[in-house]
């Protein structure tokens, strides 16, 4: 019987740890924990939990039960990749290494949407798929390069001061071009 008892602590409680172990109930699991705990300080060889309670109606066989869980992982871990290598077989066919060179022109080929402005010149290379166009000059005002934006004020329509409790905010309305 202590042979059991060992054999059940250290094949099936050192193996799963308590959140691999699932109960239909959290408390039951604590409870045969907590009980587990007094009687490996009291020692006592005779009383073993071997039998108390059925996981998921379904009995612990120690080692068997995760060389097989294993083995199941490996099927499944093998099948995925089979099929990954075949959809990346698919797409390597219909892959293309494209690099343009500086003076190069690109576009959309077929019939372009009706924002399509284009062919774009390449001015630089800046890193393997990075590259400086020549925008059109309707885009001139959506591509800044340097991102600053400026306004300056036309008039100012209304003035006005707000009174808080402590200070006064001015308030002023403005025309900006």
């Amino acid at each position: 019987m202590e042979y059991r008892s060992l054999l059940f602590q250290t094949e099936i409680l050192d193996s799963h740890p308590d959140s691999r172990i699932s109960c239909k109930k959290r408390w039951v699991h604590s409870f045969i924990s907590a009980l587990l705990s007094i009687l490996r300080l009291m020692n006592n060889p005779n009383i073993t939990p071997l039998y108390w309670m059925e996981l998921n109606e379904k009995k612990i066989h120690g080692v068997d039960l995760i060389r097989e869980a294993e083995e199941k992982v490996k099927v499944i871990r093998d099948s995925l990749k089979a099929v990954s290598d075949r959809q990346k077989s698919y797409a390597d066919l219909k892959r293309k290494e494209i690099e343009f060179q500086v003076g190069d022109k690109f576009g959309c080929t077929g019939k372009p949407s009706p924002r399509f402005i284009g062919p774009y010149e390449i001015i630089e290379k800046i890193r393997p798929i990075a590259y400086r166009l020549v925008l059109a000059p309707e885009l001139d005002r959506i591509h800044n390069p340097d991102m600053t934006y400026s306004e300056e004020p036309i008039r100012i329509l209304a003035h006005e001061t707000k009174e808080l409790r402590n200070k006064k905010v001015a308030l002023v309305k403005v025309i900006w071009q």
